[in-house]
């Protein structure tokens, strides 16, 4: 079957996909306004093609106050060298360049959210128009192609890691059989429960208007020996946690088969019992990624796994579980360093450095409920820094209080807490630092005679002979 017809865009473009090289121009969308009955919109584009391969497409300020996109796509537009690109890479920095312009999402032409007009209208709006080039004449190129946009939000103290997901594909079938038949499909929905904005269902390029049943929709069309019938599905989306592509409950065999997806994070992971992709590669704040199979059989799916935030609740309660330990270090640091210089505390006033210690963890517990974890985080570390330096300035002296007492503080107090926030090396990190005091301890505590009296004796040192050096 050859090429799907496309209705003619209004969008002039004077760039060939198809010649070598790199080619920059402006794409013409026509503007009527009152102050230029002919006028047009230009949009830059950039192409750069060299050799066989894969289409990259790359976009950016769909939505004008995003500003990421249009800036890494802009100074990947300037250095990429074509000597280095193995297929084609096509750039549109800014393709709603109005809305970039007027820094909103809207468009501020028709007042209109571009991603909510595909699959557009070339007679329509101006957004609609835009769409309509983007997905006739730009996303064919693509199989399947998703695209994945963060979009984190705490519901007190709660961050739920939410994203919004543009999926599109397409599938093609060719009839084997000698004779005339019939073809059956059908698209079960991902979650019953979900919303599916946009939704599109074509065949052959036609809209079909079909209902769903039981979650999900069947469409049953005639088919002749060696027809290809090409199904193209595309919705909108919203989810939380990981999104997976299952392209068969059970196994699959998938002939000619490439999902492309692009994220507007950098952080990825897949979900466990998933395939990898066959390449990924960095771009601006995000990543591109790819699978393509010529043949592959596989009960496994595809799936990107969101970028998780710091639970506030989660970090306080393991703050407040560690805070003895953590005390106990500290302490232990006083003790050994209050003997050392000879100035030893009565009991009542490591009672006090325990409340200051503890002030800590219980102004982050409250804090961290109004302002962001750092701001928490910085604020009970000053507070229970203070109180405890002011009062040792008092009770000792200036540079014990801001010296000693000050370092300890910021040791065990803060960077104690500090490895909480390193998922996975907490545990390494405190082992590592109850090493180091073991060892500091012991060194500074070594030629230390203890319970001599109220205030530990330095061991004489041994002279070479043998005899006690005196004291």
């Amino acid at each position: 079957m050859g090429a799907l017809q496309v209705e003619k865009s209004r969008i002039s473009n004077p760039i060939d996909f198809d010649k070598t090289g790199r080619q920059a121009g402006y794409l013409r969308a026509p503007l009527s306004r009152n102050t230029s009955a002919w006028g047009v919109i230009e949009i830059p584009i950039i192409s750069v093609k060299n050799g066989a391969g894969p289409t990259v497409l790359l976009t950016g300020g769909l939505h004008g106050d995003e500003y990421e996109g249009p800036i890494a796509i802009s100074r990947l537009a300037r250095t990429l060298d074509p000597a280095k690109v193995q297929g084609r890479v096509i750039m549109i920095p800014a393709y709603n360049i109005p809305a970039v312009l007027n820094d909103t999402r809207l468009s501020p032409v028709d007042d209109r959210d571009i991603n909510r007009c595909f699959p557009g209208n070339p007679k329509g709006t101006f957004s609609e128009m835009l769409a309509h080039f983007i997905d006739g004449y730009v996303l064919p190129h693509a199989d399947v192609s998703v695209d994945l946009h963060l979009d984190q939000r705490r519901k007190g103290l709660v961050w739920l890691s939410l994203y919004d997901v543009g999926y599109r594909a397409r599938h093609r079938y060719t009839h084997p059989g000698p004779e005339a038949g019939a073809l059956r499909v059908g698209f079960r929905f991902p979650d019953a429960q979900g919303v599916y904005d946009d939704f599109q269902l074509t065949l052959d390029g036609k809209p079909q208007d079909l209902r769903p049943k039981n979650g999900e929709l069947v469409l049953t069309t005639p088919v002749a020996p060696g027809q290809t019938i090409e199904l193209g599905v595309a919705y909108r989306s919203r989810g939380e946690g990981e999104w997976k592509y299952v392209p068969d409950p059970g196994v699959a065999s998938l002939h000619d088969f490439r999902l492309a997806m692009t994220t507007d994070f950098g952080d990825i992971d897949f979900p466990a019992m998933t395939m990898s992709p066959s390449s990924r590669k960095r771009v601006g704040t995000g990543h591109e990624l790819e699978w393509k199979f010529a043949h592959v059989v596989t009960g496994h799916a595809i799936g990107m796994t969101m970028p998780k935030r710091i639970q506030p609740g989660e970090l306080s309660s393991a703050l407040s579980f560690s805070a003895p330990v953590s005390l106990l270090f500290f302490f232990l640091v006083m003790m050994v360093l209050s003997s050392v210089k000879r100035v030893p505390m009565h009991p009542v006033n490591y009672l006090f450095l325990a409340g200051a210690f503890f002030a800590f963890h219980l102004l982050f517990a409250y804090a961290v409920d109004h302002v962001t974890v750092a701001w928490a985080f910085a604020a009970s570390s000053a507070v229970s820094v203070l109180l405890v330096t002011t009062y040792l300035r008092l009770v000792v002296s200036t540079r014990f209080a801001f010296v000693e007492a000050g370092a300890s503080m910021l040791v065990y107090l803060v960077g104690f807490s500090l490895a909480h926030f390193w998922e996975g090396f907490t545990g390494l990190t405190i082992t590592v630092l109850a090493i180091v005091t073991l060892f500091l301890m012991m060194q500074l505590t070594g030629r230390i005679r203890w319970g001599a009296g109220d205030v530990a004796a330095p061991v004489g040192r041994r002279e070479e002979s043998g005899r006690m050096a005196p004291t």
